[in-house]
Order: structure tokens, then sequence, then C-alpha cells
């Protein structure tokens, strides 16, 4: 007898374990697996700037370089915004010492410019591994590594204090500038040099 009340105490206990366990697996969160955490701006593009799915090039001809640049098109004004990007493809041109720039910017004028200029954003640039002074946007600013292709750059914006974060290859490069946080921002890229192609990829 004390066998079967045992027999029907297990029975009862897997029936009510099997009900509960599936309810279970709510309380576990799944990472997103959407891989695009905003889109380029195809209106406010520069002339030569190609856009292909989450792609962006230059088709501007080799070896010269000229600045075009795209921003996002997410506008930021709080909380915490990351970024991933990509370089797909880098080329070097013998005119330019900074080839690539990625970063932020607060306005969208300079589509055919660098997306720095005007002190409108900061950016990290590829070739010198430098940041954009603040108070010379077209001047570089010892920063952190050099990047170029194969390598993810990750832009962080703590819009709660300010911090603007580069990460290369998941390695922070430090906080490279506090940012006015009464302002709203925008993902830019300025490409000098067709054969370079970057992707947003988060």
């Amino acid at each position: 007898m004390q066998n079967l009340f045992v027999l029907i105490f297990l029975v009862f206990s897997l029936q009510g374990f099997s009900q509960i366990l599936p309810s279970s697996h709510g309380v576990h969160h799944k990472k997103s697996t959407n891989a695009q955490s905003d889109a380029f701006d195809a209106t406010t593009k520069g002339q030569y700037i190609v856009i292909t799915n989450n792609n962006v090039t230059s088709s501007y001809p080799t070896p010269l370089h000229k600045w075009n640049s795209v921003y996002g098109s997410e506008g930021i004004s709080s909380g915490i915004k990351e970024w991933e990007l990509t370089i797909d493809s880098y080329d070097e041109s013998s005119s330019n010492t900074w080839e690539l720039l990625v970063g932020i910017a607060h306005s969208k004028n300079y589509p055919q410019k660098w997306f720095t200029l005007g002190c409108s954003g900061h950016g990290y640039i590829s070739e010198l591994g430098a940041k954009t002074r603040i108070d010379n946007c077209g001047s570089p600013e010892n920063y952190g590594s050099t990047y170029g292709e194969g390598d993810v750059i990750k832009i962080q914006l703590n819009m709660n204090n300010g911090e603007l974060i580069f990460f290369k290859n998941g390695i922070s490069q430090g906080v490279s500038r506090i940012v006015n946080t009464s302002l709203t921002w925008y993902l830019a890229i300025s490409i000098g040099n067709r054969a370079t192609s970057v992707s947003l990829t988060g």
C-alpha cells in the first residue's frame, strides 16, 4: 500500500511539473535577431553615395578622393543607442589621411562633404585612429586604434550622461566625447574612396 501511495504521488508530481515547465519559459528573454537597428537616409545622402540594403559605398572613381556622407534615419534624443558597422572593404588614398569617418551628427547638412564640418558631429577616423577635435572639427586628436577592412566598429551613445564611446572589434576605445544631450543625434558616415564599403550590421 505504501508503494502505491508513492507511485500515485510521483505520477501527479510529474503531471504538475510538465504543466508548470512550459509556462516558465516565459521568464527567459531571448536576444533579438533583428540585426538592423537603423536605416540609411537616402534623402540626405551625398551625390556619390550608393545605398544597397544596409550597405553604403562611394561611386567616385578611384584613386581619386572626394568626401561624401550619409546619415541614419533614426534621431536619438534620449536613452542609450548603439550602432554596429562592419568595414567590408577599405582603400587608402595617397591624397588623403582620413579615408573613412564614422560617428554621429546633429545636422544632416553636409552630404557632399565630411559630416563633422561646421562642428556638427563627432567622428572616429579610420586611418589615424583619431577623433575629430571639438574646437576644430576638420582636425584630428589622439584617441584609439586605426581600423580598416574586416573590422567591426560599434558606436555607443548614452544620452543619460552624454558619453560617446567607440568600440573596435568589441574593445572600447574610451570615451570620445561628452555630447550635448539637448540635441538630437544621427548615425553619420563619410566615405572618401570608391573601394571603401561599410555595412550597418547592428
